[in-house]
């Protein structure tokens, strides 16, 4: 329940005071506070954004005002609201797009970089990839890292992805242990040579190179240049011709 409510974008406040005023019904901030065990002003906050929200409603009596929390229907109402929103922007953002993609101005020799930082930013690049026009993608990956920074499920998700595509990936990996979940028929996965060791991924496609680091800072970098990603697939192609195959 506590995760949904995150996903719903519920704060941690939002979520206890939610649950604690569907369990009690209308009810006195004081009340709502110490069922929910959070402070009364962190629980007045948490009302006024559910009120904003159209999750509560105040109830005047005679003595005080008391709170009563919508229905888990009004959520589903507020969702499905939500979602009408963002396919109206998305039609905006796909006009938008067309008019400011005449505009701009190609970088022909040029080099772009682009820095993401987070997990949202990992998954960003993650979705670039997916757009590959050489349908091919080029790996050097520390599957520990990986693992320990971006959510399993959302892997396995990216790689179905990556197969509906239609895209043919090599890889090279710095570890025996590889999930035989992660494996799909469009994927060549090979292990660095003994003693070669990748703190961070590697990932190369058209004329791009992402660099994609977890651990304590979380970030991306990603370079798009037709010479350097020409250097950075050189090298690449020499590590994989001194991997072992993955059998």
């Amino acid at each position: 329940m506590k995760k949904t409510l995150k996903d719903l974008g519920f704060s941690t406040a939002e979520g206890k005071i939610y649950q604690a005023g569907l369990k009690l019904g209308p009810s006195l901030v004081r009340t709502l506070a110490q069922e929910a065990r959070i402070t009364r002003t962190l629980a007045y906050h948490a009302i006024n954004a559910l009120m904003q929200r159209g999750l509560a409603s105040k109830i005047n009596t005679t003595y005080a005002a008391m709170f009563q929390m919508a229905s888990v229907e009004r959520i589903k109402e507020v969702i499905d609201r939500k979602q009408k929103e963002l396919e109206a922007l998305k039609t905006d953002i796909d006009f938008v797009s067309v008019k400011l993609g005449s505009l701009e101005k190609k970088t022909k020799g040029k080099i772009r970089v682009r820095v993401f930082e987070g997990i949202e930013g990992l998954k960003n690049v993650a979705q670039d990839i997916l757009k590959t026009k050489a349908k091919k993608v080029q790996s050097l990956a520390s599957i520990k890292g990986v693992l320990d920074t971006v959510d399993p499920s959302f892997l396995r998700q990216w790689f179905e992805e990556v197969e509906k595509h239609g895209i043919k990936s090599q890889s090279i990996w710095s570890a025996k242990n590889i999930d035989s979940a992660f494996q799909h028929s469009r994927r060549d996965l090979r292990i660095a040579p003994e003693g070669m060791e990748f703190s961070s991924t590697i990932i190369l496609y058209d004329d791009t190179v992402a660099v994609c680091s977890g651990g304590l800072a979380i970030f991306a970098f990603v370079v798009e240049n037709k010479e350097y990603a020409k250097t950075m697939k050189a090298i690449f192609n020499q590590i994989w011709n001194n991997s072992k195959e993955v059998k």
